[in-house]
């Protein structure tokens, strides 16, 4: 079971799909079950809810990251994997209006680390990929 973190109108996966907009969310065909909320405070979820948390895009916009990192660490089950993509060549001015941090690669590691995760990243066609095993 996975759990798609600001996934708007589109997740990759079969999803539980979490995003701040019902508008969005009701253009995602690919959730078995949709839920709207802020990543910015505590996830409406029990501890241990889901094998996998995937969040594509997302993370730059997030104020209260290292809360939400805590967060996906507490809803993920042992052994769990969280995935993580951001764009390595940076983004372009219109989605620049709402970033509010602009991490390297080493810092979101260390970020990660700090929750808890074992890392493995790598940079593969202008994308950073985080595999977080908890």
């Amino acid at each position: 079971r996975n759990l798609d973190l600001g996934c708007g109108a589109f997740s990759y996966v079969h999803s539980v799909g979490f995003d701040l907009s019902q508008k969005m969310l009701d253009f995602n065909d690919n959730c078995s079950s949709k839920v709207v909320g802020s990543l910015e405070e505590k996830l409406p979820f029990d501890s241990g809810s889901f094998d996998s948390i995937t969040s594509v895009f997302v993370l730059n916009y997030v104020k209260n990251y290292s809360g939400l990192l805590s967060e996906v660490k507490r809803v993920l089950i042992a052994g769990g994997i969280f995935v993580m993509v951001l764009s390595a060549k940076g983004i372009n001015d219109w989605q620049r209006q709402k970033q509010v941090n602009d991490f390297s690669s080493e810092k979101w590691v260390t970020e990660l680390e700090k929750v808890g995760f074992s890392i493995d990243c790598y940079e593969k066609e202008g994308l950073w990929f985080f595999k977080c095993l908890k």
